[in-house]
């Protein structure tokens, strides 16, 4: 089945010309976080050159094992480019997401001070935003956490809602 929009041609190779079904490809892997923000131009060949490389290689491979053993290495090597694009810190992961959003909470409710300032003040709304947040990405990704990231969310949520109920108590009484 070949299709044809603008300049890109659409090959169904999972049909082949006898009308027999051919094994599916697979999915081309999806482009790592500094696809999303240019890369600066210095840094940018050799970045690509790696990825290049390995694509080639995982499409030289036969073996499905050696080609998923390609990819992962694929994907580790586009979790350090992303690395070294954001200056050099380790990559984000869930955990470490979800401690920024509470200790930003913490910052807002005035338990920690503000790094920048390094003063303590007290934005209830924005702690309220912070944690709700929280809150809406634990609904979204129930099921689908470690039993690590579910019982640091769980404790996380557990003990920012209580401080914000004893800061708001602080802030009316006050």
């Amino acid at each position: 089945m070949e299709e044809s929009k603008d300049q890109y041609t659409v090959n169904d190779r999972r049909i082949q010309h006898d009308g027999s079904a051919a094994e599916a490809p697979e999915p081309a892997p999806e482009p790592g976080p500094q696809a999303a923000q240019p890369a600066p131009e210095a840094a940018a060949p050799e970045a690509a050159a790696p990825e290049a490389a390995a694509t080639e290689a995982a499409a030289d491979e036969g073996e499905g094992g050696a080609r998923a053993e390609s990819q992962q290495a694929e994907k580790e090597r586009a979790r350090d480019g992303f690395s070294m694009a954001a200056g050099g810190e380790t990559s984000i992961d869930f955990t470490s997401f979800a401690y920024s959003l509470g200790h930003a909470a913490l910052i807002f409710m005035g338990l920690e001070a503000n790094p920048d300032t390094g003063e303590k003040s007290v934005h209830l709304e924005a702690a309220r935003q912070h944690i709700d947040i929280l809150g809406m990405l634990e609904d979204k990704t129930r099921g689908n956490l470690s039993a690590e990231e579910q019982e640091f969310m769980d404790k996380l949520l557990y003990t920012l809602r209580l401080s914000f109920v004893e800061v708001s108590r602080t802030q009316t009484a006050g």
